[in-house]
């Protein structure tokens, strides 16, 4: 039994034109911002053709023309601003896409492309799938200076390049194109960034005068009402703020100079009264009243003798065995400005003086108080103070009598010697 075979058909060939390579040369494809996108131009629009491209008529040929095709690109990429790798990696790209290309089509296999490729003529190189991702590696790495060759990569991934990955792992081809594209879009997002951050000064023009003498007006308009305002509330709070000081003479009246003619009196301690002699001492004077004083003991004092005021007449002194009671002492009669209370015969030594009043109203009125006392108290006129004192002849009676109005009458006495001799401390 005969096998039946169908006869293998040539492919269709058809002659090529190669007579528009002048104005295609003419052509300048500046249209990018990526020069090298721009020189390579040509060569992307033959590989976009090659695979529906029929079998040349003289593949010799057609190589050649490629060939010389990528001899150009390489004198227009050395016109730019590029280091020569760049360059030289850019061609040897174009070759291997173009190798791909031509071997996977319809009639690259059958036409021995693979055994005479353009990357093994113009670079002496083979393994072109592995060699295309080698350099796309290395590009990624100084994404920063090869972008505009990363840009040529991404142009060949979108086109269908595959390389290694056109039998296995096919996933990897797409996030290896997704890196790319990122790093190319870091890099236009960087450069908006920094256009964006150029400060844009904005100049103004000088308007006319008329704007700034009315600005000045109001800054004017406003002082002067703070001013007004400022003036207006010191008037209105005037009276508020000064009722202290414009009130103080009736204050003062009203606590001091009242109706009931009342003395604020202060009444000097011993102590006082010995003050200055116990600092102007002598040294050994000094240190002998610091000594602790041995207290004498209380004498009997004979009772004293009282005189009752009479006018022009004197009564005569009350036996020494009777106690002079309440009766005995000065009452409260109204006194002449020159007439004492009751005097002592003889001319005492010490005057024990307890209160003093600048009305003789006043110390009337206060002469009843001590209608109880021992010891007698009379009334005298001093200048124009009225006193209320008691005599003494020796300073242990004058003791006496301090302890005595102390402990009684809750009074802190004066003692004045008359006879202007040392007390005895």
């Amino acid at each position: 039994m005969t096998e039946f075979t169908q006869p293998q058909q040539e492919p269709v060939t058809v002659p090529i034109d190669f007579s528009d390579t002048v104005l295609r040369e003419e052509l300048h494809f500046d249209y990018a911002d990526n020069p090298l996108y721009n020189i390579s131009v040509p060569l992307l629009s033959v590989i976009l053709t090659l695979s529906r491209l029929p079998k040349p008529d003289n593949i010799e040929q057609f190589r050649q023309q490629l060939k010389r095709d990528v001899v150009a690109l390489s004198e227009a990429g050395k016109k730019l601003d590029y280091p020569s790798a760049v360059i030289d990696k850019l061609c040897c790209l174009h070759c291997i896409v173009i190798d791909e290309f031509i071997i996977h089509g319809l009639w690259g296999y059958d036409a021995g492309w693979e055994n005479n490729t353009l990357l093994s003529e113009l670079f002496s190189m083979k393994n072109g799938g592995e060699l295309f991702f080698t350099v796309a590696e290395k590009a990624m790495l100084q994404s920063a200076k090869m972008a505009d060759l990363l840009e040529i990569i991404y142009v060949f991934l979108q086109m269908g390049f595959k390389g290694r990955y056109r039998s296995r792992q096919t996933d990897r081809l797409g996030l290896i194109a997704k890196e790319i594209a990122g790093a190319i879009k870091a890099r236009v997002n960087k450069a908006d960034i920094l256009i964006e951050d150029i400060p844009q000064v904005k100049y103004r023009s000088l308007r006319s005068g008329v704007h700034y003498f009315s600005l000045t007006l109001v800054i004017f308009l406003l002082l002067g009402l703070a001013t007004a305002f400022v003036d207006y509330w010191y008037e209105q709070n005037y009276a508020l703020r000064a009722a202290a000081f414009l009130d103080l003479d009736k204050t003062t009246s009203r606590y001091v100079l009242n109706a009931k003619s009342e003395d604020i009196v202060y009444v000097s301690t011993h102590e006082d009264v010995h003050a200055i002699h116990k600092l102007t001492a002598p040294r050994k004077e000094r240190e002998k009243l610091l000594e602790p004083e041995k207290q004498p003991e209380p004498e009997k004092l004979p009772e004293p003798e009282t005189i009752k005021a009479v006018p022009e007449e004197v009564t005569p002194p009350a036996p020494a065995q009777e106690k002079p009671g309440p009766a005995a002492m000065i009452s409260g009669d109204k006194l002449s400005g020159d007439k004492l209370s009751g005097e002592m015969t003889g001319d005492p030594a010490y005057r024990v003086q307890l209160a003093s009043f600048t009305s003789l109203k006043n110390a009337e009125n206060y002469l009843p108080t001590f209608q109880a006392s021992v010891y007698p108290v009379s009334l005298m006129p001093v200048g124009k103070y009225f006193i209320l004192y008691s005599n003494a002849d020796t300073w242990q009676a004058v003791k006496q009598q301090q302890t005595y109005f102390e402990k009684e009458y809750q009074l802190s006495v004066s003692v004045i010697a008359i006879k202007k001799a040392e007390p005895k401390l």
